[in-house]
């Protein structure tokens, strides 16, 4: 696989490597959005901010132990 990516030309490489994930990532809220609707959407973000809440929390907990062992 890397002999083939270096085989490539500069623009098809960026081409697969940079704009076509880039897409299908930008593809994928678009059709979250117009299959689900704003206001399913809204009901989901207030129960995704406490989850990021606590993971946020878990995160920096682990975090500080570390600075501290280190």
């Amino acid at each position: 696989m890397t002999l083939y990516l270096s085989d490539m030309p500069i623009w098809l490489s960026v081409l697969l490597i940079v704009v076509l994930p880039t897409l299908v990532a930008m593809t994928g809220p678009l059709l979250v959005r117009r299959w689900l609707g704003l206001e399913k959407l809204i009901i989901n973000n207030e129960v995704a901010g406490f989850k990021f809440t606590v993971v946020g929390v878990i995160y920096a907990v682990v975090l500080g132990f570390a600075v501290v062992v280190v």
